[in-house]
């Protein structure tokens, strides 16, 4: 099972067009034993409606996988299938055998606001063609995010899955593209309780000073003046028990996730760019 996390983010690339064009889409899988797995797939959809690309699993991760795909667009349905078939690069350790690819025969696109939508179910098979997962996936035409509407059962389903956390580091400035006129933002510590303390600022103005980090998620919100702007900065006042600042940090934009773990020492800092 644990090569099911590396081959279970799914990317299908959609929206047809009379000509060749490479398309791409970045969302994630979930799984019936909510695993949450980010994946990206990009492909083109040739003349005779055959599809044929790649898929990249856990984009941020330690198992980060590049996996050969092909498939079919249904020009009359809107509709596409796709199956991973090989391997193309891999950083995960895992054996060949132990590899779970995923296939799809039914997968919807749908237009919402600016953004083509990629929805439907998926199941995933080794080598062998034993069944090793199966779930829902979803994907959007937004590059570089995780989206879906977020409604309360979703958010509840997002908060309690196994996200894949991209690492940031002391000095490390990250830019995030954002929407709405609310920073929803979650912090919490991910592992054991070990006495870590941030201190939290928006602007450089001080909105949780001394924050002790605890298993339980902590909710922070925040008016935005300006539609997309601001910058959070996450500050360790102590490395913990364990001699590291250790932090998981998931920002909620609308339909749009974002998950972090930052790792620092005492008086160290990370910034987030909402743009």
């Amino acid at each position: 099972m644990k090569k099911l996390i590396l081959l279970l983010f799914f990317y299908p690339c959609i929206y047809f067009t009379q000509q060749e064009a490479k398309q791409s889409f970045v969302g994630y899988l979930t799984t019936e034993s909510k695993q949450l797995i980010t994946y990206q797939l990009i492909f083109e959809i040739h003349k005779d409606n055959t599809i044929t690309g790649e898929s990249i699993t856990d984009i941020y991760g330690k198992d980060k996988t590049k996996s050969f795909i092909h498939g079919k667009y249904d020009t009359r349905k809107n509709i596409y299938s796709f199956k991973e078939i090989q391997n193309a690069s891999t950083k995960s350790k895992a054996l060949k055998e132990e590899f779970c690819f995923i296939e799809s025969q039914h997968l919807e696109l749908k237009k919402r606001e600016d953004k083509e939508i990629l929805t439907g179910n998926f199941i995933g098979k080794y080598p062998n063609g034993r069944l090793c997962a199966k779930g829902k996936i979803f994907l959007t035409s937004k590059e570089n995010s995780i989206t879906e509407p977020v409604n309360k059962s979703l958010l509840d389903s997002i908060l309690n899955a196994k996200l894949t956390f991209k690492t940031v580091v002391v000095n490390n400035s990250i830019s995030i593209p954002w929407k709405s006129k609310t920073l929803h933002f979650y912090v919490w510590d991910g592992s054991n309780e070990d006495n870590d303390v941030v201190s939290i600022y928006f602007n450089d103005t001080l909105i949780k000073e001394k924050l002790s980090i605890k298993n339980k998620k902590e909710h922070i919100e925040i008016p935005l003046k300006k539609e997309g702007k601001g910058i959070v900065k996450i500050k360790a006042v102590s490395s913990g028990k364990e001699g590291k600042n250790t932090v998981n940090l998931l920002f909620v934009d609308n339909e749009t996730i974002y998950p972090f773990i930052s790792i620092l020492i005492q008086g160290e800092s990370v910034i987030f760019d909402l743009k």
